[in-house]
């Protein structure tokens, strides 16, 4: 079965199965269920084990590869292998030779899933490749009365085990208001934990892609939804999610939390009208 996983850079093809793993050593074998994500994908694929593949030329791919969507989506499907009908259904049910036959991108004005395969000339049939594509509305902005520039950085150390911890009951050793996101409040180079909280403002309605490369546990939250989760598996990881915005100011929280390897923390933001790019100074505020 395959999904279009949005979690991973701006959404990749993952494919989930079951398959018979060769035990080494003793030559048995046992079933095992896998998860596996396209080779260019493999420095971000989250947290535990993953097999890496190739795409097989005969599973359609969806374009553009967003889930998510505000008032219509044009969805294309296409194929590597010369030859091949592609054929689609708009209800959830497998698609044979009688479903719709793809011609031209599909129109989405509500939440859909699209099913596709594609159809050889030999009869051979390829695996259903699948996709739900959202319909959302844009979040409302907090926008409180007064703000001034900048974020509110918290710098704390210590050693934790399982992803980023709660703060509530922990002081800071450091606690200023920051003008931008880095480490530039950090005085150690292992087991700490940075938290950037404050308002994000965004010019226009539209969907906005949040990009958080780090090397250890971390999150970014427009307020209650976290829109990325790092789960902390070893090895620099960059990481997108997407969130629909109304204009405004947005509750927003960045949290990097070292522990072990290297120190390091980006965070990019891509817009409707304008490219990946550094979240700008002038776009930060705190209360």
């Amino acid at each position: 079965q395959t999904e279009v996983r949005q979690t991973l850079l701006k959404g990749v093809t993952v494919v989930k199965g079951r398959a018979e793993e060769k035990v080494l050593h003793s030559g048995k074998t046992k079933a095992t269920e896998f998860t596996a994500i396209p080779y260019y994908a493999q420095n971000n694929r989250g947290s535990g084990t993953m097999a890496v593949w190739v795409p097989d030329g005969k599973i359609p791919e969806f374009f553009p590869q967003s889930t998510i969507f505000l008032n219509e989506l044009s969805v294309g499907l296409s194929v590597s292998f010369q030859d091949r009908e592609l054929f689609y259904t708009l209800d959830g049910s497998e698609p044979t030779k009688s479903s719709y036959h793809y011609e031209s991108p599909i129109l989405l004005t509500d939440t859909t899933t699209i099913k596709a395969r594609s159809f050889g000339s030999n009869g051979d049939i390829s695996p259903v490749a699948s996709g739900t594509f959202r319909s959302v509305t844009p979040r409302v902005p907090e926008n409180p009365d007064s703000t001034a520039p900048g974020l509110q950085g918290k710098y704390y150390e210590g050693k934790w085990n399982k992803g980023v911890p709660a703060t509530e009951d922990m002081t800071p050793l450091i606690e200023e208001i920051v003008p931008a996101i880095n480490l530039d409040i950090t005085q150690s180079q292992h087991d700490f934990m940075v938290v950037f909280s404050g308002f994000l403002a965004v010019p226009e309605e539209g969907i906005y892609t949040f990009y958080l490369k780090t090397e250890g546990h971390s999150h970014l939250k427009i307020g209650d939804e976290v829109v990325i989760l790092n789960a902390g598996s070893s090895g620099m990881k960059e990481m997108s999610g997407k969130i629909a915005l109304a204009p405004g100011k947005h509750a927003f929280e960045a949290a990097y939390c070292q522990k072990g390897g290297g120190k390091y923390l980006d965070i990019f933001y891509e817009g409707v009208s304008f490219e990946k790019r550094a979240i700008p100074a002038s776009a930060l505020f705190s209360v």
